[in-house]
């Protein structure tokens, strides 16, 4: 009887082990994923932006051209 209890107890150690690592594998994965669909989206952000710089910059000039021809 001992034997089998004691063989019970490390089957289960066993068990527990294997989930862990199995679980800490999943994290890992959904982690590695997370970086990376984040940095996809900085990189489109980026791009987004930089397509923008060109029409800001002349609503920014043509705003300022306005006000200086209001004002005189």
């Amino acid at each position: 009887a001992d034997n089998l209890v004691m063989k019970a107890t490390h089957d289960a150690e066993e068990y527990k082990k294997s989930q862990l690592n199995e679980a800490r594998q999943r994290a890992a994965r959904k982690h590695e994923e997370i970086l990376k669909e984040g940095t996809q989206r900085a990189a489109e952000l980026q791009e987004r932006g930089r397509r923008n710089l060109a029409g800001a910059v002349d609503l920014l000039v043509s705003r300022f051209k306005e006000r200086l021809h209001v004002q005189s």
